[in-house]
């Protein structure tokens, strides 16, 4: 049987350890995230016509995508994806959703890829495709779970 006093000792070096890794994690012992690095998360629904869905691909793969992979390679962006919506409560009668999903690394890099004068030209030619314009929705990281792989 441990004494009163080990036991504390124990405890409270457990409880420093943990303070130690959950600060190193970015987290408080509330396990909130706090992000160590800025970052913005884009959510963005485009309700696109359900007829020109592989039109509408082919021009994300070849205009946007080969920005995506730069923006990627310089950490602009940290994560990006686009999303064909098996179901979606925004999507109405002969329109298909997809989500795009960009997480920037800082709100800089968002306007960053807004402004680029490529984008700008294929926004304007994906304008085509939407019956209707978009859902947008960005903001800041309130908590996160990953699974370790």
């Amino acid at each position: 049987m441990r004494s009163q006093r080990s036991s504390e000792k124990t405890s409270s070096l457990v409880d420093g350890l943990t303070a130690k890794r959950t600060l190193a994690l970015g987290r408080d012992h509330r396990r909130r995230y706090t992000p160590i690095v800025a970052r913005e998360y884009t959510t963005i629904v485009l309700h696109i016509a359900a007829d020109r869905t592989e039109e509408f691909e082919a021009l994300f793969e070849r205009e946007e995508l080969a920005r995506w992979d730069d923006y990627t390679q310089r950490r602009r962006f940290v994560e990006a994806r686009l999303i064909r919506c098996r179901y979606s409560a925004l999507q109405d009668e002969g329109v298909q959703d997809y989500v795009l999903q960009v997480v920037t690394a800082d709100e800089k890099a968002h306007h960053e890829h807004d402004e680029d004068p490529g984008f700008k030209a294929y926004n304007e030619r994906a304008d085509a495709f939407q019956p209707e314009e978009p859902t947008v929705t960005f903001g800041d990281l309130v908590f996160e779970r990953r699974a370790k792989l």
